[in-house]
């Protein structure tokens, strides 16, 4: 019984942290972002984090899945939420048309490197 009990109230804890990070409007996601930023800026780790994740999106070429660009000129800004295990759990985009959803698409799911902190938010613009 206690084994039950115990995934039981780890799902229940995973769920009700994804079901608030999706409740997460753009303009909560890039404070946080930014809250982040400030406080682990000077920190190595982050910074090399930073390094290390381009190189991953830039060699795995994630954002041109799905030919997202072909959508129009206009930027796109988004903020990705990504978990400890390295999967982009979230991705929150200021507008809601074809290019950002299919941007959306395009990284939630993925798994990057794991980060130094989590949740990391990482804010994007993609033009």
């Amino acid at each position: 019984m206690k084994k039950y009990l115990t995934v039981f109230v780890v799902v229940i804890c995973t769920n009700s942290l994804a079901s608030i990070q999706e409740q997460l409007t753009y303009e909560e996601a890039h404070d946080l972002s930014a809250k982040q930023w400030k406080e682990y800026k000077d920190s190595n780790l982050y910074r090399d984090y930073f390094s290390i994740w381009t190189n991953f999106n830039n060699q795995n070429r994630i954002d041109e899945r799905g030919g997202c660009y072909k959508f129009g000129q206009e930027t796109v800004d988004l903020v990705s939420i990504q978990g400890s295990d390295g999967i982009i759990r979230e991705v929150i985009t200021k507008k809601d048309d074809e290019k950002s959803a299919c941007f959306v698409k395009a990284y939630k799911g993925v798994k990057f490197p794991k980060p130094p902190i989590s949740p990391f938010y990482h804010k994007m613009q993609m033009k």
